[in-house]
């Protein structure tokens, strides 16, 4: 591993994040061919093969022409939690009624954020991994307790997101200790919130359609 290798990853993987970023916004907006359901198939295809050939097949996606989001594109929602990487889980999100405008998820976004590359080498790629990019709830601020709290308000907010979904895997203690931080800081904002909990199977989230579809028409 020298400098200049090193530096030439980080390039191409915000290349990556760059595309995905792009993408992102088109699924905010309700105008991405696929929708949520295509955006996780692509970040689990891009967490197993060259950086290079994801950043080649986003630029492509990008030159793609947006979708008509029709009279009822879905009620936006705001997805977070840890994994939930399976795309049908994505697709019974639609098929309930709503489409995830934007999220925070261990398998999601926070797979691909810009990487600051000042410095460059192995200095650089340190700092990024301590303190860059959306952090994992394992990840505690003494100083800022309620950081992931307020995060999660945020980015909701900004994507227009009428409620907020939390999905938690069984037995995560980080997690699981941040909610009550984060559904009282909701509360707080009237921010409708929904906590589901699985295992990463699809029948786990197949229990909770019911819920998740009575949380959708409460917010329609």
């Amino acid at each position: 591993m020298t400098g200049d290798n090193l530096a030439e990853s980080m390039r191409v993987y915000n290349a990556a994040a760059e595309g995905f970023a792009v993408i992102r916004d088109r699924a905010a907006r309700g105008v991405f061919k696929g929708g949520a359901q295509r955006l996780q198939q692509l970040y689990n295809s891009a967490s197993c093969r060259p950086l290079s050939e994801t950043a080649a097949e986003l630029a492509a996606i990008a030159g793609e022409p947006e979708e008509d989001p029709g009279k009822d594109g879905g009620v936006p929602v705001f997805l977070f939690g840890n994994v939930l990487p399976d795309p049908e889980a994505m697709a019974l999100f639609t098929r309930c009624g709503a489409r995830v405008a934007g999220d925070d998820m261990c398998t999601g976004s926070r797979l691909f954020t810009p990487l600051a590359t000042e410095g460059g080498g192995v200095p650089a790629l340190a700092r990024v991994l301590l303190t860059a990019g959306p952090a994992c709830a394992r990840t505690f601020r003494p100083e800022e307790p309620l950081h992931i709290a307020g995060r999660i308000l945020k980015s909701a907010v900004k994507c227009k997101a009428r409620g907020v979904i939390g999905h938690t895997l069984k037995f995560c203690d980080p997690y699981l200790a941040r909610l009550p931080a984060i559904r009282e800081t909701l509360r707080e904002a009237a921010m409708p919130l929904l906590l589901l909990e699985g295992d990463c199977t699809l029948r786990s989230m197949g229990q909770q359609r019911t819920r998740i579809e009575a949380f959708v028409e409460m917010l329609r």
